[in-house]
């Protein structure tokens, strides 16, 4: 069981935090918090860059069962000159963390962005196309992260290869991950186990060359995303959504059906149940605010004439995934 994380916060009031922009709101988004503490520091705010925004998620991650994290990474965020993968690995080594850490590559920056993301690779070139996702994105980031701090699964570390619209044409895209395996081998002397959003999935050989399936949002299909690859079953799913604020500029407006609210904990006991027999599940996401699709702690969620616990959905996972 993992979760998908965003650490793109800029907390207090930056990007993904502004409080009217979202109606989930964590621990330090506005100030400082105790809950956000790390060494000497009484208080941390939830931002990446704090070592203490990385310590309350691994402690909640695994007080809930939940495996490991899948990094949303964009790339440009692996050179930032705040490094957040250093903060992580603070924090990891200060928990003794079991949660373990895998690749969520988030391809939303290629051609939107400058440096080695002002371009997007041609995936009709696919050695050209792999060497260049693999030296600026993954290379980078399975180099930062500790060998010891990686998920592995079956003794291979995990990468979520999402969809963007932004590496083209994706009907000739098999050839790219097939090269991707081949760099990741040399460099690092193990094949990754690759997990290719849905949408590459117009290449005929794909089924060959990937490792896993993913349908990202499944709000939009009203099913779980439940896909077995060479004998591996992977199931993905949501379980929440309220960007409410995010998606309606005019403030404050009536929710109407087709804002699609997911506030409660019905949906996430479903899919957990759903999902008891795969091999690797994963849920979108830990905490993205914006989109509200956070099941992490949150102090702001009221549904069925009540409030809900801050670690509400956090104790769902755990009642699945502990013994005690």
């Amino acid at each position: 069981m993992g979760a998908v994380l965003m650490f793109f916060n800029d907390c207090p009031g930056g990007v993904n935090c502004a409080m009217d922009w979202a109606n989930t709101h964590a621990e330090g988004m506005a100030s400082g918090s105790p809950l956000l503490s790390f060494g000497s520091a009484q208080t941390g705010v939830y931002n990446p860059k704090s070592p203490g925004f990385w310590r309350r998620e691994l402690l909640d991650a695994a007080y809930a069962g939940v495996q490991f994290f899948l990094l949303n990474t964009y790339g440009p965020d692996l050179t930032a000159a705040a490094n957040p993968l250093a903060q992580l690995d603070q924090a990891l080594t200060d928990t003794q963390s079991s949660v373990k850490i895998g690749l969520f590559d988030d391809t939303s920056t290629w051609g939107h962005s400058s440096g080695a993301f002002a371009t997007a690779p041609d995936l009709s070139n696919a050695m050209v196309a792999a060497q260049t996702i693999f030296t600026a994105k993954w290379k980078p980031f399975f180099s930062r992260v500790k060998k010891e701090n990686w998920y592995l699964f079956n003794g291979q570390p995990l990468i979520y290869f999402y969809n963007a619209g932004t590496l083209t044409p994706a009907a000739q895209s098999a050839a790219v991950v097939a090269q991707l395996h081949t760099l990741f081998q040399a460099e690092f002397g193990v094949s990754p186990f690759i997990a290719v959003d849905e949408a590459y999935f117009q290449d005929s050989d794909m089924p060959n060359q990937a490792d896993g399936r993913f349908n990202w949002d499944t709000f939009r299909t009203g099913a779980i995303s439940d896909n077995t690859i060479k004998g591996v079953r992977l199931d993905h799913f949501m379980v929440k959504w309220d960007s409410l604020s995010r998606d309606n500029r005019q403030r404050p407006i009536i929710a109407t059906a087709g804002n699609r609210l997911y506030k409660d904990e019905a949906l996430l006991k479903t899919r957990l149940q759903e999902s008891a027999g795969s091999q690797i599940a994963v849920i979108a996401t830990w905490n993205d605010m914006g989109e509200g699709t956070g099941i992490n702690r949150n102090f702001d969620y009221f549904a069925g004439g009540a409030w809900l616990e801050p670690d509400a959905f956090i104790k769902d996972i755990r009642a699945t995934q502990c013994s005690n």
